[in-house]
């Protein structure tokens, strides 16, 4: 089912546009609303092209860039529940206070200002839901079609078509490890605290 999606949305706004709504938008306009539609792995490839004015219009980079600050609010709800499936336990046994409001929100995560029971203001990071089941399949799909791509074009077999996307599965599964990110800020809050002490030694 998933396939048949993917290839139904890129048809729809790659090839079929002119006969569409969605005629008079440009190629960015295009392509961020089918990465919308696509979820987090087609997002993450929206947010590394509209930086890559080598490759795409500049005016095509813009209309891209909307996908690195914007995405869908998750419903206090459904935070509540990850949070007590986590926890095994209700939310208001885990923090003394959580605002339902999120500070931000992104494609991978959204983010919540809470307060624990010592009295500790901390940001709690929620990761949305299925996230590493989406990012499998979408991958698995992504490989195929980079491997059939190499097969019919030599342009994409030069562009080593495969390997960017091997490239991008290991980029996008770091970015979802919080265990990683959490390890890589305790490691640069160790050496702030360390330069921080020696610059003042005396």
């Amino acid at each position: 089912m998933r396939f048949i999606k993917i290839c139904l949305v890129a048809s729809h706004h790659l090839l079929f546009y002119p006969i569409t709504s969605l005629r008079s938008k440009t190629l960015g306009e295009r392509l961020a609303l089918a990465f919308e539609k696509l979820g987090i792995s087609f997002i993450k490839i929206g947010q590394t092209l509209s930086l890559r004015y080598d490759i795409l219009d500049e005016k095509d980079c813009i209309a891209l860039q909307r996908l690195l600050d914007k995405a869908n609010i998750l419903p206090y709800e459904t935070i509540r529940s990850i949070i007590e499936s986590d926890y095994k336990m209700p939310i208001n046994q885990v923090f003394k206070e959580f605002q339902r409001q999120p500070l931000g929100s992104a494609s991978v995560s959204q983010v919540h200002k809470a307060v624990t029971f010592d009295g500790k203001v901390v940001a709690v990071k929620v990761k949305r839901p299925n996230v590493e089941q989406h990012l499998t399949s979408d991958i698995r799909i992504m490989k195929f079609f980079a491997l059939l791509g190499m097969t019919c074009s030599r342009t994409l077999r030069k562009f080593q078509l495969y390997g960017v996307v091997v490239f991008f599965e290991a980029w996008i599964r770091q970015d979802i490890d919080f265990r990683l990110e959490a390890k890589n800020i305790k490691i640069f809050r160790e050496q702030e605290l360390s330069n921080s002490s020696e610059k003042y030694k005396v």
